[in-house]
């Protein structure tokens, strides 16, 4: 059926253009204010517009279309919806009941209000990176959007599109430490705000690694007396001076992370654990936590007992194959875990860069080549070098 109908200025009652009118299923029918929080620091935004739905938000496509000129839009949608979602972006992100009858529909958005400002810790420094979430308090009008972002590098956010009504902002920290405050959005205006989570510090870690030993993710673990030990856990980032030669050692992009404190004149310690290689240790002074920032330039080495094994593969001709120029699956059959131990690709061979000792049956596919089944012993501290030759495709 189609859905049509008018977006209009609530204040001028002018027409406004290129406005988004959608249908969003996430949208509870028995619930219309338990609303999902938009994932953006800016306004809801349209990425792309097409004649029966638009893609919203980070690649979300719905039924819907933005208004022309005169503020008319028109889409064809499966079933009548019970409710629609319509923004500009200079006017609120609003419900709208849509209801039983056929009827042309006359939307009125109101102008958006802006809030900006900071996120701090208790020693004054600003923190990036952190959660917050932006939400309107109970006694705020149904049908209003809350917000959730991560501050930028400088500790700052700014969201536009908001309602005019009182928000809950409430930041959080790693180790589910909370703080929140209330902050009333003024009618077509900017509110600005801070957010005091407390003590905290932000680390930020330098790893460098032999490029193709490097691990896939890095794990730091803090505490302090006064609290329990807390992890965090993320994915290494590429090389970022890696040069050419895949044994040099190279420097990877920083991990950064703000840490809960309890007290500031108790010691921090920190760990920072990667699988095969030896842990690193670092206590954190009160006169480092004072600061609110330190910055931690660590070389990875293998473990003592770290194993390495580099695959170099043959096609059914006997020729080398150059693992670089062809699409490979690489599985470890006899191993439930072995998203640890995928191999890295060089310009040549395959590595697996650092195995627990042990026995591994390896099935490798080229597209276009063959597979073949490789078992291997791997002893500890050892490193093998094996040509695999596949079978016929």
């Amino acid at each position: 059926m189609t859905i049509e109908g008018v977006v209009l200025d609530g204040a001028s009652r002018q027409p406004i253009s290129g406005a988004a009118v959608f249908v969003d299923d996430e949208i509870s029918s028995e619930r219309p204010t338990s609303l999902p929080l938009l994932d953006l620091s800016e306004p809801a935004r349209v990425l792309a517009a097409h004649p029966d739905h638009v893609v919203i938000g980070q690649g979300r496509p719905t039924r819907g279309a933005l208004t022309s000129a005169d503020g008319t839009f028109s889409f064809v949608a499966p079933t009548r919806p019970t409710f629609l979602v319509a923004f500009s972006a200079k006017h609120e992100a609003r419900i709208i009941a849509v209801g039983a009858a056929a009827d042309r529909l006359v939307v009125s958005l109101n102008r958006a209000s802006r809030l900006e400002g900071t996120v701090v810790s208790a020693q004054g420094r600003a923190l990036p990176g952190v959660r917050v979430y932006c939400r309107p308090d109970r006694a705020s009008e149904a049908g209003v959007f809350g917000r959730s972002f991560v501050t930028d590098a400088a500790g700052a956010f700014v969201l536009e599109g908001l309602a005019p009504v009182s928000y809950d902002l409430r930041g959080v920290l790693r180790g589910d430490r909370t703080r929140s405050v209330r902050v009333h959005v003024p009618p077509d205006a900017t509110a600005r705000a801070s957010l005091d989570l407390g003590p905290a510090v932000e680390v930020r870690v330098t790893v460098r690694a032999v490029v193709d030993l490097a691990p896939e993710r890095a794990q730091l673990t803090w505490s302090q007396a006064a609290q329990e030990t807390l992890q965090w856990s993320t994915a290494l980032g590429g090389p970022v001076a890696a040069g050419t030669d895949p044994r040099a050692v190279a420097v990877f992009a920083p991990l950064s992370t703000v840490l809960p404190v309890e007290d500031l004149s108790v010691p921090v310690a920190l760990e920072l654990h990667a699988l095969g290689y030896e842990s690193l240790k670092r206590i954190l002074s009160p006169a480092e936590i004072a600061l609110g920032y330190v910055e931690w330039d660590v070389t990875l080495e293998p473990a003592a007992d770290a194993s390495r094994l580099v695959l170099r593969l043959m096609g059914a001709d006997g020729l080398q194959l150059f693992a670089s120029e062809h699409e490979i699956r690489v599985r470890i059959i006899n191993r439930p875990d072995s998203h640890f131990y995928v191999g890295r690709r060089r310009e040549q061979d395959l590595v697996f860069p650092l195995l627990i000792p042990g026995h591994y049956r390896i099935g490798v596919q080229v597209a276009g080549q063959g597979e073949a089944v490789v078992d291997v012993e791997i002893g500890e501290g050892e490193s093998r070098h094996m040509d695999v030759r596949l079978g016929p495709p």
